[in-house]
């Protein structure tokens, strides 16, 4: 991440119960050049054999709602959709 431009904050998210990672990570940058640098660079690649969506949320809004959904779901093989 270093590569794109500074880092202010990085939070990796985990189950409040479980302790398990949810998948998710929230990464401030200094400058929203490097936001978006990152994003363009990232987005859709693959990671560790998974697909990863990166993208630019300067509110927290999707975000914290896609927390809020993976942490109150209770289907084990439910998929959440964002568009």
């Amino acid at each position: 991440m270093k590569k794109f431009d500074a880092m202010e904050e990085i939070e990796i998210f985990y189950h409040p119960k479980t302790n398990k990672h949810l998948g998710l990570a929230k990464i401030i940058f200094m400058t929203p050049s490097g936001a978006k640098a990152c994003v363009d660079k990232l987005n859709q690649t693959s990671l560790m054999g998974n697909i990863i969506n990166v993208f630019f949320d300067p509110f927290g809004k999707f975000f914290f709602f896609a927390v809020f959904i993976i942490i109150r779901n209770e289907c084990n093989n439910c998929c959440v959709l964002f568009f």
